[in-house]
């Protein structure tokens, strides 16, 4: 057998070339031979075709394609379009389901200044809305629900801006507990937890999206940082 594939050289691309070609005739060579097993005639088509197109999926996801690109990040879709130009003023949770009344989570609704109500939400299971001076509004999103007691695994903030942009902010816990806009509405501070322990602290500046800081687990509340104080269960 003449290994033409390496005659090129060792280059990563003529291996990846060479194993997609060899795999997928091994494998039909390994079906046909169930040719000569008496019964087994009928099906050996399907899988010689089964074996070819699987192995071949197979070493692409070994391999990598290199037909492939990276898709790069996108930004949170929001799911409603909002036609109020005035400025929110107030927002709390509706349409909650019964099955979730103690938890306190279903749509957002937007109070405007002029008395107008929009929802900023449509079927997603959203809580703790905080709307800042400046209009915009923020709340928390539950991710990968599930059947048990926490009927969810994780939490998101994400925020509407005044302009519209939308902005989403990892916790550095499971669960958000409390946050809060500060520092004139220029940042976030985010208290979560995971099911048992203490709270963890997070600041964000919203503009950028930079953390400014963290507290991952306890700390006395002296020796917590001065943005994470004000959040604390204890009070000196």
């Amino acid at each position: 057998m003449k290994w033409k594939w390496l005659s090129g050289g060792f280059g990563m691309s003529n291996v990846r070339a060479g194993i997609r070609v060899m795999l997928p005739r091994a494998a039909i060579l390994a079906a046909l031979m169930l040719l000569s097993v008496p019964g087994r005639a009928q099906t050996t088509n399907n899988l010689i075709d089964r074996a070819a197109n699987g192995l071949s999926d197979a070493v692409n996801d070994v391999l990598g394609d290199t037909n492939k690109t990276a898709t790069p990040a996108q930004p949170p879709v929001f799911q409603v379009t909002i036609t109020n130009s005035s400025t929110p003023k107030s927002a709390t949770v509706v349409n909650i389901p019964p099955d979730l009344v103690n938890s306190g989570v279903g749509d957002i609704q937007v109070t405007f200044g002029d008395g107008s109500t929009e929802l900023f939400t449509k079927g997603e299971k959203c809580r703790k809305p905080e709307v800042s001076a400046r209009g915009d509004v923020g709340w928390a999103v539950w991710h990968d629900l599930t059947d048990d007691a926490y009927h969810h695994k994780s939490e998101t903030l994400r925020l509407r801006l005044r302009d519209g942009t939308i902005k989403e902010f990892q916790p550095n816990n499971l669960f958000i507990l409390d946050w809060a806009f500060a520092d004139n509405d220029t940042v976030v501070i985010i208290k979560s937890m995971a099911h048992h322990g203490p709270p963890s602290f997070i600041e964000y500046h919203i503009a950028t999206g930079r953390e400014l800081g963290r507290l991952d687990g306890y700390a006395p509340y002296a020796e917590m940082p001065k943005w994470a104080q004000p959040y604390s269960d204890e009070k000196p």
